[in-house]
């Protein structure tokens, strides 16, 4: 019943000439409460998160009453809760569902909450700034958004996706905000975890590059961009097969690609590592390409066959089909 009653909510919501009215009547501090039970309801939880990012994108100036009401904290304590909960208890309620490919360890309810947590936060971060959202950034969630990075198996690629964007957020938002997160460990997370952020997930390595420019709005940050080998072990990921078939859906290489290039517009003096490491893949694609030919004839009878001279050919069975270029693991990379 409860999915309901947040639906029935969510409509309400939608409606701006009742907004004022559901202000009036403290549906936000309802809501708020709801966030602070620690059960094993998750919806309890995941639900009014969803209804707040709602509430506030209705009403902008609902923040006003969500930081009053010390949400800020109230977010902070329940992501601290939820992740740290997930890394002590890694059966609870069955783990991870056995009868799907997924990226996590934890349970869905687990993902969703935590999933809203994180998207609440990056609204919030991405269309309001000013010195009070330093209270939301400067503060124990770093620690969280770090134990998320160093463990994405029990995460999963979209709770990585959403930190990774949440600090690129900052930092675009709040240039000075480099000194905090250096000091929170969050940077050096970053550069001492890149590997984890090279997997299959489109969303994931789109983002990649903007957090390259984002770290390079400071001098220190740009100096260990430069230092690291990061962006090199970026652009290595079209040597892989199955991400190059990934990112060729919905033309991504091309976004990516569009994206360096504006990295090295905005920041000249990554250009010569850009170049080097675009050439240096240029050099090895080759390499990996490997592509044969098929002998194959159609007979007079419209059959396709091994050879000139026979006239059918046997069903075969438990064989692969004919390689085309759509199909091709060397046209993939190229």
């Amino acid at each position: 019943y409860l999915n309901y009653y947040f639906n029935l909510l969510a409509n309400l919501i939608d409606n701006k000439h009742l907004v004022p009215h559901l202000r009036s009547a403290g549906l936000l501090e309802i809501l708020l409460e709801f966030l602070t039970l620690r059960n094993k309801f998750r919806m309890t939880r995941s639900g009014p998160l969803q209804l707040i990012e709602l509430f506030i994108k209705i009403l902008p100036d609902l923040l006003d009453d969500f930081i009053a009401q010390n949400g800020f904290n109230i977010l902070i304590d329940l992501l601290k809760y939820e992740v740290d909960f997930a890394l002590e208890n890694p059966n609870y309620d069955g783990g991870a569902p056995k009868d799907a490919i997924v990226t996590h360890s934890i349970s869905v309810r687990q993902i969703k909450t935590i999933n809203s947590t994180l998207k609440l936060t990056l609204y919030l971060l991405k269309n309001h700034h000013g010195d009070r959202m330093r209270n939301l950034f400067d503060s124990n969630i770093l620690k969280s958004l770090i134990k998320i990075i160093e463990n994405p198996s029990v995460f999963g690629v979209d709770l990585l996706s959403d930190t990774l964007l949440i600090i690129t957020s900052i930092m675009n938002n709040e240039p000075t905000s480099f000194s905090i997160l250096k000091e929170a460990r969050v940077i050096d997370t970053f550069f001492n975890h890149f590997s984890n952020f090279l997997t299959k997930s489109t969303d994931l390595l789109v983002a990649i590059p903007e957090s390259f420019s984002a770290i390079g709005l400071n001098k220190e940050g740009l100096k260990l961009l430069k230092e690291s080998d990061c962006i090199n072990r970026f652009l290595q990921v079209f040597k892989d097969v199955e991400l190059c078939k990934l990112l060729l859906k919905d033309d991504n290489c091309s976004l990516i690609g569009y994206s360096m290039n504006e990295l090295a517009r905005h920041h000249p003096e990554l250009e010569p590592l850009i170049e080097k490491a675009v050439i240096k893949l240029f050099n090895e694609i080759p390499d990996l390409l490997n592509f044969e030919e098929d002998d194959f004839y159609q007979s007079e009878q419209g059959s396709l066959c091994h050879s000139r001279k026979a006239t059918y050919d046997k069903f075969e069975e438990d064989e692969s089909a004919m390689e085309t270029w759509e199909t091709s693991a060397s046209a993939n990379l190229l």
